[in-house]
């Protein structure tokens, strides 16, 4: 063997009784520190390469109660999170960066924004240089939200200033953001008589690439289209989003590709539930030959399955949807990402309760098999939801809204080895 035998210093091979998982292999058995991403078990937990959370989740939000619905971004050294609070008195954008191992560091005023509107959903993208900000402002007081723009450096320091996405009067909602490599494309829901999905790209410069947003429908007159997510190929889009008719809580979803100039390319794709009516806010994300879909699938509250679907370049399912938790019935509101070997999937989970919704985690392959088991991102029996998520080399960076009896943005680390 590999020296971890019975009798020998080390742990015992299991062919003798004990519990090295590989007795040939000198450097795998439960005393090992687990190597990330080899493909290998090798420290005999059961899980190859494992996942984890590194640390106590830390509170973002400085003040008690005055933060929520986070997004954060990674600039290859650092977290950005920025999150709306009412610290102030309205809602306005604050911001905080963390290092690597998920500590606080202190960077200019954390204030980004502080007129009389208030300021919303904020989503962004770092660029290599600077931080592009998407958000929700409420241009007039009590008034429809814009879509809004503006860049900050690492330090956040404003540069350039703040400005409008879009030049017409319909209220705009939900967004989502996609980096290509060179622009942020961002989706969001779009006010009118059907609410649609709008989408476009920005340049660093915070300047539209398309001359007009392309719109993305509802499949039928009455309905409203809603929730977006967009995600970046290489060389192309995806868009998906959810609809529901006039006189329902509870809908479809759909998904479709989408040339780099914003051109539709092939035709829009129904997601079909398999284990209840309706499928809800279906979210896509780029795998590395095809792409992952997720969404969550109910019966009016009476079924709460969040499910992964791996499908090839031309959005063609590969397979069954599988289940995203090995707790049935408890997973909603999936978020995906893509380490470039894994999908990780994050979802608000209920199985301590509806009140006591959690924040859980599980991985995936390229194929969709899961790598681990459910992993709890949250750590209080506090109500935690809203979960975005970044790949950080071979950790992800989390951030989400936790609620007792007021809400608080919190920020926390998984990682693939212990």
């Amino acid at each position: 063997g590999d020296g971890h035998d019975a009798g020998e210093a080390g742990a015992a091979g299991r062919d003798c009784g004990g519990d090295d998982c590989d007795d040939g292999d000198a450097g795998v058995s439960p005393e090992a520190v687990e190597v990330c991403l080899d493909g290998v078990d090798g420290d005999c937990d059961g899980i190859v390469d494992g996942l984890a959370r590194l640390e106590a989740p830390l509170r973002v939000s400085a003040l008690p109660g005055s933060g929520q619905d986070p997004g954060i971004a990674w600039t290859g050294s650092e977290y950005g999170v920025v999150f709306e609070s009412e610290a102030g008195g309205d809602s306005d954008l604050y911001a905080w960066t963390l290092d690597a191992e998920g500590d606080p560091v202190v960077h200019g005023e954390p204030y980004l924004t502080g007129d009389a509107y208030a300021d919303r959903t904020p989503r962004h993208v770092w660029t290599g240089s600077l931080y592009l900000v998407e958000w929700m402002k409420e241009t007039l007081i009590g008034g429809n939200p814009r879509p809004w723009l503006m860049r900050w450096d690492e330090d956040w320091i404003e540069v350039g200033t703040e400005g409008r996405m879009r030049s017409d009067t319909w209220a705009a909602y939900s967004m989502d953001v996609a980096w290509t490599g060179s622009a942020m494309a961002a989706c969001w829901t779009q006010g009118g008589p059907n609410m649609a999905v709008a989408c476009n790209v920005f340049d660093e410069s915070g300047a539209a690439l398309w001359p007009a947003d392309t719109v993305v429908d509802a499949p039928d007159p009455g309905w409203s289209a809603g929730d977006p997510s967009i995600a970046w190929s290489g060389s192309e889009f995806a868009v998906a989003w959810s609809v529901e008719p006039a006189a329902s809580d509870f809908g479809d979803s759909y998904v479709v590709r989408m040339a780099a100039d914003g051109s539709g390319i092939g035709t829009i794709r129904g997601i079909a539930p398999s284990v209840a009516s309706y499928a809800e806010a279906p979210q896509v994300e780029w795998a590395g030959a095809g792409w992952a879909l997720a969404w969550y699938e109910t019966d009016d509250m009476s079924v709460d399955d969040a499910r992964l679907e791996i499908a090839d370049a031309a959005l063609a399912a590969e397979g069954a949807s599988v289940a995203v938790s090995e707790a049935a019935g408890t997973s909603v509101m999936p978020v995906l990402a893509w380490t470039g070997s894994e999908v990780v999937v994050l979802w608000n989970d209920m199985r301590a309760g509806l009140f006591e919704m959690q924040i859980y985690c599980r991985t995936f392959d390229g194929s969709g098999a899961a790598t681990s088991g459910d992993v709890r991102v949250s750590a209080t029996a506090d109500y935690s939801f809203l979960p975005t998520a970044v790949i950080a080399g071979h950790e992800i960076g989390v951030a989400w809204t936790q609620m007792a009896s007021t809400n608080d943005a919190y920020f926390a680390r998984l990682g693939f080895c212990e």
